[in-house]
């Protein structure tokens, strides 16, 4: 890594563990984790998708065979909010 990018890296670090710091003082990582919410209200979090069954039950209903075309399907909007467009990746057994 270049002198440049260590700096920079080392910059940024210290602002985020400074923004955490701040609001973690209380409620550890959930103080964060709302802070960020209410600043970024657009961003889906894990809690508002649909499991696995509500995935598996679409697909077959909707005559999807391949995940290229669940990913036509999401990119053409066809998708409601809370389905993955990416359901392998979703569900990956661990």
């Amino acid at each position: 890594m270049f002198d440049y990018h260590k700096k920079y890296y080392q910059k940024n670090r210290e602002r985020i563990l400074e923004r955490q710091k701040k609001y973690n003082k209380t409620n550890g990582k959930s103080k964060f984790r709302k802070w960020y919410r209410k600043e970024h209200p657009n961003v889906k979090h894990y809690d508002s998708y649909c499991d696995f069954e509500t995935h598996h039950k679409l697909a077959i209903n909707s005559g999807i065979e391949s995940s290229h075309e669940w990913a036509e399907c999401h990119k053409m909007g066809l998708m409601p909010d809370m389905i993955y467009a990416d359901p392998s990746r979703a569900f990956r057994r661990k």
